[in-house]
Parts: C-alpha cells; structure tokens; sequence
C-alpha cells in the first residue's frame, strides 16, 4: 500500500464503531477505520462516487440523538468482498 502519510495536512487516528450514512435521504451503515480532525476514513457496501455529497452520524449510537453532519466523497477505494474504503471530507455548516 502506498505512503502517503506525508500528504496528509491532519493525523489520523485507529477508530473502530459504526457509522450511519444519509445518502439521497436513505440512511446506510457503515464502520470507521480511521479518522482526524477534518475527516474519516469508512468501510462499506454503499456504492458512491468522488464528489458525492452525504451526511455522516459517526460515531452511530443505536437509539440516541446522533448529530449528522455533511460530508464530501474525496476517494473511493473498491475492495474484493463487494465492499470499498472511501475517504470522507467533513464539511463545515454554512449559515
């Protein structure tokens, strides 16, 4: 695998926990495998493209008041099981 840790401008940290995702109003899960301060790194069977825009609840609680923010597909990664890494910028809410 590639190293591109002296690309990135934030460190990423391990993260294990689900995430839910809210594509076009459907909600989808999906699980963390990584994360920093401006962005998360997912694992999931949601097909979706560079560009795509989505609201992210990570981490995911089953039955509490999650908060969902939006977020930017910056790449897409497919993986052998059907599944894909994708690498998710989180965007700030305008007023």
């Amino acid at each position: 695998m590639e190293d591109v840790s002296g690309r990135r401008a934030f460190s990423r940290t391990h993260a294990s926990f689900e995430v839910r995702l809210r594509v076009l109003g459907d909600e989808r899960v999906a699980r963390a495998i990584d994360r920093s301060s401006e962005g998360i790194r997912i694992v999931c069977t949601t097909k979706l493209r560079v560009g795509d825009e989505l609201e992210v609840a990570a981490p995911y609680i089953k039955n509490a008041n999650n908060t969902f923010v939006p977020a930017r597909v910056v790449w897409v990664r497919p993986m052998e099981i059907g599944a894909g890494e994708i690498g998710l910028e989180l965007l700030s809410k305008s007023a």
